[in-house]
């Protein structure tokens, strides 16, 4: 079993521009393999810092080193802003995962939604990791393409919304990769 990081070596804070081009290595080197990515998560990151669409982005720092990476961003439900947002994507160095770090950015990520009083959150993932976090399954929130055991959500006010939603236009785009 692996050790988890020192939380004093390690630190989390909002993303800066000196991180970008650390954080765009990072989303390279952790989605290469992914079977469920289309690979271009440093692109659309990019088109989300160019909109000014991300609402909050964290880095975890290792000895000088961007090692973990979460972004969220606004979106709809049914074409309607209800005040909820998307973990996406969330990436920690693969030589670094089950240590702990992806749990230290979820938290204080949802620690940032709480300041920003936003009436929940959805991710793409697996029940057994984002239910530790109280994520839960909810079938009436519907992501074209996408299985609906895999959209979770996170209700800050107990009345989850109902209907399709749609992420910003940076996760439609097409874009040149380059492996």
């Amino acid at each position: 079993m692996l050790k988890a990081i020192d939380n004093s070596a390690l630190s989390i804070r909002p993303e800066s521009k000196d991180d970008h081009t650390g954080v765009s290595e990072l989303l390279q080197l952790a989605y290469v393999h992914s079977p469920y990515r289309h690979h271009n998560e440093h692109q659309f990151v990019e088109t989300l810092r160019f909109e000014k669409a991300l609402d909050v982005a964290l880095v975890a720092h290792l000895d000088g080193d961007v090692v973990g990476y979460i972004a969220l961003s606004k979106i709809t439900v049914d074409r309607r802003d209800i005040g909820w947002y998307a973990i996406a994507p969330i990436a920690v160095n693969p030589k670094l995962q089950a240590k702990g770090i992806g749990a230290r950015l979820i938290n204080a990520a949802l620690d940032r939604l709480a300041l920003k009083n936003a009436n929940g959150v959805v991710v793409l993932g697996e029940q057994s990791f984002y239910g530790k976090f109280g994520f839960t399954t909810e079938h009436g929130l519907r992501l074209v393409g996408q299985h609906p055991d895999y959209v979770l959500a996170l209700d800050f006010n107990e009345s989850a919304p109902m209907g399709d939603i749609a992420f910003h236009f940076a996760f439609d785009q097409e874009y040149d990769i380059a492996l």
